[in-house]
């Protein structure tokens, strides 16, 4: 039997002990030894994003930069960002739509020191800003795993899984609304900072690294908070990773969790200061802030459980990709649907699967559970957040399936025998990297205008009234700076089957009937044809009676007479239709629009009589007999 020493002698010289694990190299160490690999992040990063410096604003940008006060005081307005609720400066006053509130200040803080140096609006600018931090991101991310999980074998010699992580987070598809909508900065700021707080962090508690960089963590982690809540998972990821990695110093998990509590506690303070304590299950009556407004309980699980399923298939095969997923782009589903048991079960796989292997410290428990933990708050499940899902609240968490792929990889690849394990990773690694990539610089285009991204939203959500009303509306738009009469009317008629289609879909969504009856005004000012004007406008009355264009616009025909008697027939029509309803509401406004009638026919006998019948179900005496009487005295 061979000795101790000499069984301990025969063992691998380059297996790492615990303490050469932990043993953390000068701090300048990284950027001198892998500075190739830092240039080779930011160089793939404008590969894959440069076309979009020359994009401008669409989407919600319009909410944060290009119709905010605060953002457009610039310098002088980053006071108010901080001290109000995020909304505040589109609306000039707060507004909670959605469940809860939007205390976001940082984003908005630096479109604002943007605005203040040009003293103008440059989204190629902006852009670039967002290419840069979403390097920087995945560098920090490299750095983190490589600290994570010093001890896997890099690929020939050069390629760790903290560079395969990162690259292969780098050119995930699902993550191209974040950083080539400009407003998706607050989501590339949370990740970037929330990173960062884990990589100083770990470097303190794991590695013995000076408080500094404990102090470094809290601030980051606090400019993660502020730029989106998000971050606030980051409170049990944080410790975790030093739980589950951090070898004989895994006790000091609980001090990191006891500071980031105490930062926590101070964000949670500012944000109820500031922006008031959210109302949790706070009634939401407009479907497209609330999507789940027609549904029942079980319908609302079901349906969550099927968008949570959407969001690993889009994981693994990232197309097609939309921004809209409003009603109904997710459908109403119900626990009669294959594909709801199926999520259902995938996740409790997850969570089974991922507590047996954290439980045994392993990376894939860990990834698994960084994905559960950081999806949380995006799952529709602790808070409505005003829509199905969307490209971007996967963001963060899809670093957790970046890392469980890459595991797979490495830990796999060592099983495939007769062939070199760094050639079986490399090859396996290649395809979700290239066709990933290919797949983003294909999905980048769709962000230079808003008539792109609604065209390509309209491929995947043509079942989406807001897709629907906002393809309208870029047609709209299109139409307005157009100078080609042909191409207006051809913009106009190819615009009005897209409003109706939303109004369809949602017959009380506003927006969609604006555009309907916006639509419609502008086909009658090329086209003078009034029955078609006055058949659009019915339609919306039923619906949306209160979209002001419509009385606005009925008060311009009025004055230009182009027909009176189609025009109190139209009155006559509209009014009985209302009155109909039985409901006071409808009775006021049959009224309304019947007096707008009497504007242009004040002798019809009809319009006298039913205008005095409004009034009389509505209980206002005098006006009723005022009509009544004149309808009596008519012919």
């Amino acid at each position: 039997m061979a000795k101790k020493s000499q069984v301990k002698a025969a063992q691998p010289a380059n297996k790492p002990t615990k303490t050469e694990v932990l043993t953390y190299p000068k701090a300048d160490v990284f950027w001198v030894n892998h500075w190739w690999k830092i240039l080779l992040i930011f160089a793939a990063c404008f590969i894959l994003y440069h076309k979009t410096a020359s994009f401008g604003y669409v989407l919600d940008d319009q909410i944060v930069i290009t119709d905010n006060t605060f953002t457009k005081k610039g310098f002088g307005g980053i006071y108010e960002l901080l001290t109000t609720e995020s909304m505040t400066g589109y609306f000039n006053a707060q507004k909670n739509l959605v469940e809860g509130n939007r205390y976001r200040p940082l984003s908005l803080i630096t479109f604002a020191m943007e605005y203040g140096i040009f003293n103008e609006l440059r989204p190629g600018f902006s852009h670039i800003i967002n290419i840069l931090l979403y390097a920087l991101s995945c560098v920090f991310i490299m750095r983190v795993i490589q600290l994570l999980v010093p001890d896997k074998k890099p690929v020939f010699g050069f390629l760790d899984m903290g560079l395969a992580v990162a690259l292969l987070f780098l050119v995930h598809p699902i993550h191209v609304e974040a950083v080539a909508n400009i407003k998706g900065r607050d989501e590339v700021m949370a990740l970037l900072f929330s990173v960062a707080s884990l990589l100083f962090l770990i470097q303190y508690y794991m590695y013995g690294q000076s408080q500094v960089y404990k102090y470094l963590g809290l601030i980051c982690y606090l400019l993660g908070l502020l730029s989106k809540e998000n971050t606030i998972t980051f409170l049990a990821v944080i410790p975790m990773s030093i739980w589950a990695f951090g070898g004989q110093h895994s006790g000091k998990a609980w001090r990191s969790l006891a500071w980031l509590s105490l930062i926590s506690f101070i964000y949670l303070m500012l944000r109820f200061n500031v922006a008031g304590v959210p109302e949790i299950g706070q009634k939401i009556t407009d479907i497209m802030n609330n999507p789940f407004l027609e549904m029942n309980a079980g319908e609302k699980l079901a349906t969550i459980l099927y968008t949570l399923g959407l969001y690993v298939k889009l994981l693994f095969i990232p197309w097609p990709l939309t921004h809209d997923y409003y009603p109904y782009a997710i459908p109403i589903m119900n626990w009669g649907m294959w594909k709801v048991w199926l999520s259902f079960l995938l996740y409790a796989a997850m969570v089974y699967w991922g507590y047996k292997t954290l439980k045994q410290k392993q990376v894939s428990g860990y990834a698994i559970w960084y994905y559960l933990i950081t999806l949380t708050i995006v799952s529709n499940v602790v808070i409505n957040l005003g829509t199905f899902m969307n490209d971007r609240f996967i963001y963060m968490p899809s670093l957790g399936f970046c890392l469980l792929l890459v595991w797979a990889i490495w830990f796999y690849g060592e099983k495939i025998k007769n062939v070199s394990y760094d050639v079986v990773r490399l090859g396996f690694l290649s395809v979700p990297l290239l066709t990933f990539g290919a797949l983003s610089l294909l999905r980048v285009p769709d962000w230079e205008t808003a008539l792109s991204l609604n065209q390509s939203a309209m491929r995947v959500s043509e079942n989406s009234a807001r897709a629907n009303s906002f393809m309208a509306t870029a047609l709209f738009n299109e139409y307005k700076e157009s100078k080609d009469d042909t191409e207006r009317a051809r913009l106009l008629d190819e615009a009005m089957p897209y409003a109706k289609k939303a109004a369809d879909i949602i017959p009380e969504y506003f927006n969609a009937n604006l555009m309907v009856a916006g639509v419609a005004g502008e086909q009658y000012s090329m086209n003078k044809n009034l029955d078609q004007l006055l058949a659009s406008f019915e339609q919306v009355i039923y619906r949306r009676p209160d979209v002001p264009f419509l009385t606005e616009y009925l008060q311009y025909l009025n004055r230009l007479m182009p027909d009176m008697n189609k025009l109190t027939a139209f009155y006559i029509k509209v009014g009985k239709k209302l009155m109909s309803e039985n409901n006071i509401d409808q009775y006021k406004w049959a009224a309304h629009f019947m007096k707008l009638g009497l504007e242009v026919n004040p002798a019809d006998k009809t319009l006298n009589q039913l205008t005095g019948e409004c009034f009389n179900a509505l209980g206002d005496r005098n006006q009723a007999a005022q009509y009544l009487t004149r309808a009596a005295g008519l012919q």
